[in-house]
């Protein structure tokens, strides 16, 4: 997610001190996304951490990470109820991590917002988002879940013995077809922290709660290893 933040910026030709900022989604690994981004890329002029149903709790974790990274521009909570509140949309950008699906109306998007979703199901209708690009381009988006690799992905596909005596030329092709489109050096975040916590590595599998300094030992290893945010898409 976060390299997918700097991403955004880096394409509109922004930094992220000069953006309002409205944060969607209270779980915890939105609440760490929020911390590891404060750290790492810096801070926005303004912050609005927006969600359904905020607990005490919720915004205690909150309060003290904004204390932690000592966050000094305008900082508030938004306990929203059906729908995004009407002052989120002055943002100028909005990133939501959460399973509040919708809750953003494209339509009602400044121009030249910034939007980066790394939710399910997603926070805004991609229909939507297509039809205001094609008829105003005056909005960016981006999934929170891709990163880019340095080389090219190789991919062997493996058809049990038994199998692949039955099937024809025509059918292999189809198969193969069928396979997610995608860049050919593009994998998902989870995929590739999961593969990189091998022995060798000093990314350790971790049980627990979130824990920002492994969060940032794994963002500084990505940046030792050339990994770049993805391609917006």
């Amino acid at each position: 997610m976060v390299k997918s933040i700097q991403g955004i910026l880096t394409e509109a030709g922004r930094q992220i001190s000069g953006e309002t900022m409205t944060w969607i989604g209270q779980n915890p690994i939105s609440i760490g996304a929020l911390q590891l981004m404060l750290r790492v890329i810096g801070h926005p002029v303004a912050l609005t951490f927006c969600s359904r149903g905020l607990s005490q709790l919720d915004c205690k974790k909150v309060e003290s990470i904004i204390r932690e990274e000592e966050y000094q521009g305008n900082f508030n909570m938004v306990n929203a109820s059906v729908t995004l509140p009407e002052s989120c949309y002055d943002s100028s950008l909005i990133v939501g991590i959460t399973s509040w699906k919708n809750a953003i109306d494209i339509k009602r998007l400044a121009t030249g917002s910034l939007l980066v979703d790394y939710s399910f199901p997603h926070i805004f209708s991609l229909d939507d988002a297509l039809c205001r690009m094609e008829q105003n381009n005056d909005i960016l988006f981006h999934t929170g879940a891709a990163l880019q690799l340095p080389d090219p992905i190789w991919e062997t596909f493996y058809l049990p013995q038994t199998v692949a005596p039955l099937l024809t030329e025509e059918t292999k092709r189809i198969l193969l077809d069928r396979r997610p489109t995608r860049y050919p050096q593009e994998i998902d975040g989870c995929v590739l922290a999961s593969l990189l916590t091998r022995k060798s590595s000093p990314l350790q599998p971790t049980i627990g709660s979130w824990n920002i300094d492994q969060a940032e030992i794994a963002y500084q290893e990505f940046n030792k290893m050339g990994i770049t945010p993805a391609p917006l898409q």
